[in-house]
């Protein structure tokens, strides 16, 4: 036995350094990459003077858990969750047709697709928000052009790190591979912990 039998074969292979490194591939790894792993249509934005039952039937149509909010020149306004509208079905009852997206509006968590993913995971945390609204700047005003989900980001980790594709996608990033070249071997994370 020796004092340095507890010690880790390399460096690179300690704590420290592993979080350094996967914050490095965070910040290296921008919005427009994440987007680009799972494309989607724009979000349609709702009108501030939408009615409550369209919204309601954006939510039903559209599968979003949030719907962005903007005014007469499309420049956004804000956000409106799925909770928001439950809350205020429960809370006005017949007067719920009287209720427009302005009313229910809170304000949106943006980013751009040129900010790295360790911006967006920030901005998801200090805001507690599950969704961002990705934004660019378009004539004077924030343009939306996707939303960014806790849930996309869980499932490209799940499919480009724990599940890699056998062969490397033609465009984008393969965040999986760039995890292994930066982890040491047998240190890559699992589903299991």
């Amino acid at each position: 036995h020796t004092i340095y039998e507890k010690q880790l074969p390399a460096r690179a292979s300690s704590p420290t350094h592993q979080r350094q490194i996967i914050r490095t591939l965070l910040e290296r790894t921008t919005v427009k990459d994440i987007l680009a792993l799972r494309p989607s249509p724009a979000p349609e934005p709702v009108n501030e003077r939408t009615q409550l039952p369209v919204v309601i039937e954006r939510f039903a149509a559209s599968g979003q858990t949030c719907l962005p909010v903007v005014d007469g020149t499309d420049a956004l306004v804000g956000v409106i969750s799925f909770q928001t509208v439950q809350q205020a079905l429960g809370n006005r009852g017949a007067l719920a047709n009287l209720v427009v997206a302005r009313e229910l509006a809170m304000p949106a968590v943006t980013v751009t697709s040129d900010q790295s993913l360790y911006s967006a995971l920030t901005k998801m945390s200090q805001f507690d928000s599950k969704e961002l609204i990705v934004v660019e700047p378009a004539d004077g005003k924030s343009k939306v052009v996707a939303i960014l989900t806790s849930g996309d980001i869980n499932a490209i980790y799940d499919e480009q790190i724990l599940n890699p594709p056998q062969q490397e996608p033609s465009t984008g990033i393969a965040l999986g591979q760039a995890f292994k070249r930066w982890l040491p071997k047998g240190r890559l994370p699992t589903k299991e912990g």
